[in-house]
């Protein structure tokens, strides 16, 4: 293997090792330690490619929040179903992916630390405009225009980090079945101020 192609699978196999840990247990609790051995690297290596471990966070985050940006709709899509499916991708994309969940959760809590503001709203950022876009069709009708829509999509956002905090045993694709329902319950409703107080109802 050509020198750069080892550095770039370190790379790799340290992003994964974070993302594992800080899923795991967040940022506060995470060590360079943890990260290292679970790598199979040493301390050095990964201070080397990632500088600290604020910084290196900011690179799993960053990753996982174009994750996220691929499930962006497309302008082919029918207006009237794209929230719909945005939502089941969604859900599938997170039922696979549990350190994905973890990181989301980890990173809301994580905001309070003073490096980490900008990861939180990097991420938390970027779901909430994945969901204002994904309204857009099923909040146009009601002429309330985008504060309506930024308040359904903050709620749904907190009705996603709140499934994900409040699973047990369950998979996160058994934690999320709500959102599916939620899904064709705001695009089942005359307008957005309707199905705001609906999902409201739900997530209480």
């Amino acid at each position: 293997m050509a020198r750069d192609d080892r550095k770039l699978a370190t790379r790799e196999n340290v992003m994964q090792a974070a993302l594992a840990e800080f899923a795991r247990v967040g940022f506060e609790r995470s060590s360079i330690q943890a990260i290292s051995t679970r790598a199979h690297v040493s301390h050095g290596t990964v201070f080397w490619h990632f500088g600290s471990k604020a910084h290196l966070y900011l690179e799993v985050v960053h990753r996982a929040a174009d994750q996220l940006a691929a499930l962006r709709p497309t302008p082919l899509q029918v207006p009237r179903s794209s929230f719909r499916e945005f939502v089941r991708r969604l859900v599938a994309l997170l039922g696979r992916d549990v350190e994905l969940c973890g990181l989301i959760v980890s990173v809301g809590l994580d905001s309070r630390h003073p490096e980490l503001e900008r990861a939180a709203a990097l991420l938390h950022g970027r779901l909430l405009e994945l969901w204002r876009e994904s309204l857009g069709a099923a909040t146009a009708d009601d002429g309330s225009g985008a504060p309506t829509r930024d308040a359904l999509a903050r709620t749904l956002n907190a009705t996603l980090v709140g499934l994900l905090m409040a699973r047990t045993d369950e998979s996160p694709a058994e934690a999320l079945a709500p959102l599916v329902g939620l899904g064709e319950l705001v695009e089942g409703t005359g307008g957005a101020s309707e199905a705001l107080v609906a999902v409201d109802a739900r997530a209480g």
